[in-house]
């Protein structure tokens, strides 16, 4: 029912944008327009139509808009992250850290997410070693690939929550990377300092154990 009630005011709020982009395609504030369809498709899990509407609000420079170019590419690599373009997702991230004068919290919303790309994403050799599960030497390869990934993960990851501090997200996917480490020491330490920031989060208590 609440479902039901949350799609209904969704798509009255759609079709409102696009009467306004219909009725005057040249309106002034039509980036919002195409900002807000995008993120009404993202909630919904439209990610082809959010995508659609977060590039034109992008790439559109005669028109303004609330968030700026680097919150709106952020936003497209998100998608691309929800879509499983991995590889479009940390390329976008990647390009993003590089500018210069980002918001800090900004700066800490891209490194959490490209930190925790870099945990998940996989390997090369996992792709090799699901071909040929009986090689153990892709198998040590395996777990020495991995392992760099994980303190590369780490290391960005800490990066991240020095731009926040605030986030419990990112403390939660950094312990995460300390546990597969198996340092359970500063995981379970990180995962306390989350808990003062995502107290109720149950993931976070099952981390913990």
């Amino acid at each position: 029912m609440f479902f039901s009630s949350i799609l209904n005011l969704s798509s009255s709020a759609i079709r409102a944008y696009q009467q306004v982009l219909y009725i005057d395609s040249q309106f002034s504030r039509r980036n919002d327009v195409h900002l807000r369809l995008g993120l009404i498709y993202k909630q919904l899990g439209d990610y082809s139509l959010a995508l659609k509407h977060f590039q034109r609000a992008l790439n559109d420079t005669t028109s303004s808009c609330c968030l700026s170019r680097s919150e709106l590419s952020y936003l497209i690599g998100f998608i691309h992250e929800q879509q499983g373009h991995l590889t479009e997702a940390e390329n976008q991230y990647e390009k993003l850290i590089q500018q210069d004068l980002m918001p800090t919290k900004l700066d800490g919303k891209i490194l959490r997410q490209l930190g925790w790309l870099y945990f998940y994403a996989p390997t090369s050799t996992n792709e090799t070693n699901n071909n040929n599960n009986n090689n153990n030497m892709n198998g040590d390869n395996l777990n020495i690939e991995r392992e760099n990934q994980i303190k590369k993960a780490i290391t960005t990851l800490e990066q991240a929550c020095k731009c926040d501090p605030t986030c419990g997200i990112t403390y939660y996917y950094l312990g995460r990377c300390y546990a597969a480490l198996r340092k359970h020491t500063e995981a379970f330490y990180t995962y306390r300092n989350c808990v003062d920031k995502l107290d109720q989060n149950a993931d976070v208590w099952c981390s913990i154990g």
